[in-house]
């Protein structure tokens, strides 16, 4: 009977049969650390995104901030306009009413 041996290819540097090399990689230490790496590179991948979403989340404040200072001044300048326009309709009522005047009484 010939045993089929080789590294574990993992490479934590047991030598195991062939037919137990499943098992071996399953139960391998080098697993364990590498679940500890993906667990962490996924944390600090969760991290990064967490951050990014505070940002953007901080930039959205911000423009809602900045489009409401932008509507109360749009509204301001409509009411200022509304104004301005309402003087120019009374002065030239006034300049009419004046012109009429000027010429009915020559």
């Amino acid at each position: 009977m010939v045993l089929e041996i080789a590294l574990c290819p993992l490479r934590c540097g047991a030598w195991i049969q062939r037919k137990h090399k499943d098992t071996h990689v399953k139960e391998c230490p080098k697993m364990d650390k590498r679940n500890v790496l993906a667990l962490t590179e996924e944390s600090s991948y969760r991290d990064v995104q967490s951050t990014e979403l505070e940002t953007l989340r901080s930039k959205l404040v911000l423009v809602d901030e900045r489009s409401q200072h932008f509507l109360s001044t749009l509204v301001s300048l409509r009411a200022a306009l509304t104004t301005v326009m309402r003087l120019e309709n009374a002065i030239s009522s006034l300049v009419h009413e004046q012109n009429e005047r000027e010429l009915g009484g020559n």
